[in-house]
């Protein structure tokens, strides 16, 4: 196991045998599966397969760990992701969030990299909960279409966040000064307790800290962030046959 570089805290390539509840991190950080969240070989961007999260309580976990603790420093989460269906718009109400990758002990103190469908509109966004008020809430709508892959990211570079979808920022920037809390859960990909459940297949999914590896317009990578494991072929030697 290895990451791409050392500001890569969490690293989820989704690669392995169709079915399998093992999910390999980078890392090292340990990922159980939930319900029927697995890996699915029908569907992927690089090499074997992809997360498949069925939208109704498929998620994965890892416990706390001081990595995810994000504080007031840059950082950059970016994913790819196919959506099979959004979570229901709600004209009013508490926002659905279906969340991507975040951490929660209640719904009054969490932070979560997320989709929202507000009646109708979509968003990307980034967004806290604190002893039940929002104290970070920051978004860009776009148009996703259904099975179509995206590459999605956030990133937070001094206090400025920006969102990107294959590479392209969506909105403007957005400055919030205040620090992401340390939540001291377990952190979770594709659902959580507290908001909606993703419902599709994420692939390649990267948590960094330190640094905010986008803030213009790029090239979304073209490969892996670590290189396919390619299988090893077994030679036997030749038997030497006597006629």
């Amino acid at each position: 196991m290895s990451v791409d570089d050392s500001y890569t805290k969490v690293l989820l390539q989704f690669d392995g045998d169709n079915g399998s509840g093992d999910f390999t991190d980078g890392s090292g950080k340990v990922w159980t599966g939930v319900s029927d969240a697995h890996i699915d070989t029908s569907q992927k961007v690089f090499c074997t397969g992809s997360g498949c999260f069925d939208g109704v309580d498929d998620y994965i976990w890892t416990p706390n760990h001081s990595d995810f603790n994000l504080g007031s420093g840059d950082f950059t989460i970016d994913c790819r992701i196919r959506i099979a269906l959004l979570p229901p718009g709600l004209p009013s109400g508490p926002k659905q969030l279906a969340c991507l990758i975040g951490q929660g002990v209640n719904d009054s103190n969490f932070w979560i990299f997320h989709l929202q469908n507000s009646v109708g509109t979509i968003y990307l966004g980034f967004a806290q909960k604190e002893t039940g008020s929002w104290t970070v809430d920051v978004n860009a709508a776009w148009t996703p279409s259904y099975n179509t892959w995206y590459h999605v990211a956030v990133s937070k570079a001094s206090n400025v966040y920006r969102f990107f979808v294959d590479g392209t920022q969506v909105s403007t920037d957005q400055t919030d000064t205040t620090p992401i809390a340390s939540i001291g859960s377990n952190a979770v990909v594709g659902y959580d307790v507290t908001h909606s459940p993703f419902n599709g297949w994420i692939d390649e999914f990267r948590l960094s800290t330190g640094i905010a590896r986008w803030t213009a317009n790029f090239t979304p990578p073209a490969d892996p962030y670590i290189p396919c494991a390619v299988p090893t072929t077994v030679i036997l030697p030749r038997q030497m046959i006597v006629l």
